[in-house]
């Protein structure tokens, strides 16, 4: 075989393996807005929780350490740093994101 025939081979097995990436990380990210969804019209049936309740429920990702940094930083007026530390850890958007966030901030001001 010659060189150029490999290099173009190899071309194409790494051009698929970064499709077949894309795709798993697209049905990945569909998988969990499909099931944060039933969780969240799971939760919309149950009159007994609020709108903010069921924000912290659906992204019940947060692990207790995520959550007191969010405070923290709620608390030091570094609201847009909260949104991207979620968006880091968390992988969500930033609209999920800045919901989550403002449901902290809500909690705190209570």
């Amino acid at each position: 075989m010659d060189m150029d025939l490999i290099k173009a081979i190899l071309s194409l097995l790494l051009i698929l393996l970064v499709i077949v990436t894309i795709f798993k990380t697209i049905i990945n990210r569909r998988k969990q807005i499909k099931q944060r969804k039933q969780k969240w019209e799971q939760l919309d049936r149950s009159e007994q929780l609020s709108e903010d309740e069921k924000i912290l429920e659906v992204f019940s990702f947060a692990d207790q350490q995520m959550n007191e940094q969010v405070r923290l930083l709620l608390i030091e007026g570094k609201k847009v740093t909260a949104i991207k530390m979620v968006r880091d850890r968390s992988k969500l958007g930033l609209r999920e994101a800045q919901e989550y966030v403002e449901a902290v901030q809500r909690r705190l001001l209570d």
